[in-house]
């Protein structure tokens, strides 16, 4: 959870956000939840947490992005 709250700290202070609807905000995590499951290489187990067929990093990142660009 620190890594989270590291990164959302970081995002605030690059990209402030003044608006009143917040929906970006859980469409942001949405995502870094995915990429922090699907994507990362996790230290331990030299793998994704919940892996893909696919073998590179980038790879499964660009299939993350297409799947929440899909209409």
């Amino acid at each position: 959870m620190e890594t989270l709250k590291d990164r959302l700290r970081a995002f605030d202070v690059h990209f402030p956000c003044r608006c009143e609807e917040k929906g970006h905000v859980k469409a942001s995590l949405n995502l870094y939840m995915a990429w922090y499951n699907h994507v990362r290489t996790h230290q331990a187990l030299g793998r994704p947490p919940l892996p893909t067929e696919v073998e590179t990093e980038w790879a499964r990142f660009q299939n993350l992005v297409k799947e929440a660009i899909r209409p």
